[in-house]
């Protein structure tokens, strides 16, 4: 995930919001929150999600102009594409689970079937 753009009607002195390619989603923000609590550099900041616009934002106790070091948006975008590669997995892993759950149940309702000799419709 990249961050395509800064929105200047979004943005303010002491925030700013970033626009990604592809598009935030809440689902992403919410992992991503996470690991930007985690992050030494990005801790500092406060982030949300405004969902009506899709935008991350950061908020600082100072004037942004002065805080953001060189090398920040690689950082918030390689989080950003942890988040979506985590919110990726999970929903591969539920789908498998689901996958095998179907195969036990039909394979129980075949072994019924069979025992009493009656078809499945």
């Amino acid at each position: 995930m990249k961050i395509a753009s800064i929105s200047d009607e979004e943005s303010g002195e002491r925030w700013i919001a970033f626009k990604t390619e592809p598009r935030l989603t809440e689902s992403i923000f919410e992992k991503y929150i996470v690991l930007h609590r985690c992050d030494p550099i990005l801790s500092k900041f406060k982030a949300n999600y405004r969902a009506e616009t899709c935008s991350l934002i950061l908020e600082s106790e100072t004037s942004i102009a002065s805080v953001f070091p060189e090398g920040f948006i690689p950082v918030i975008e390689r989080l950003l594409s942890s988040a979506e590669s985590l919110l990726n997995a999970e929903a591969a892993q539920r789908k498998e689970y689901d996958t095998q759950k179907e195969k036990k149940r039909k394979s129980a309702i075949q072994e019924v079937a069979k025992k009493l000799g009656i078809p499945i419709k």
